[in-house]
């Protein structure tokens, strides 16, 4: 898209205007997804919870079953932090960038 620039105007396009105004407001919310997921901290009892289940596993290889209370907890914080975090609309920026991405790993 081409623009052109008028005085006391941006010589920047309306559809990179939009893409800088949305991810202004959306700061907050810009992580980009990777394959790589890093799990969020959770509270103490759940970590603990997890912490000992680990130990069983890698000392028996006994999987422990949760409750359901704490499985819900858990699904809950995960994903709040990807909703807290990551965008769920990608802006033309960032398709461009995969897009790039793909091109190089795919030729």
């Amino acid at each position: 898209m081409t623009s052109t620039a008028t005085p006391g105007h941006s010589s920047e396009s309306s559809s990179e205007s939009a893409e800088s105004s949305t991810a202004s407001s959306t700061n907050l919310r810009t992580k980009d997804i990777t394959a790589f997921y890093a799990l969020p901290k959770f509270e103490k009892d759940i970590e603990m919870a997890l912490g000992a289940a680990n130990v069983s596993y890698e000392k028996d290889g006994i999987v422990t079953s949760l409750s359901h209370g704490l499985k819900s907890r858990v699904l809950t914080r995960i994903v709040s932090d990807i909703y807290e975090n990551y965008s769920a609309c990608p802006t033309s920026f960032r398709y461009r960038k995969i897009s790039n991405i793909s091109r190089t790993f795919f030729h």
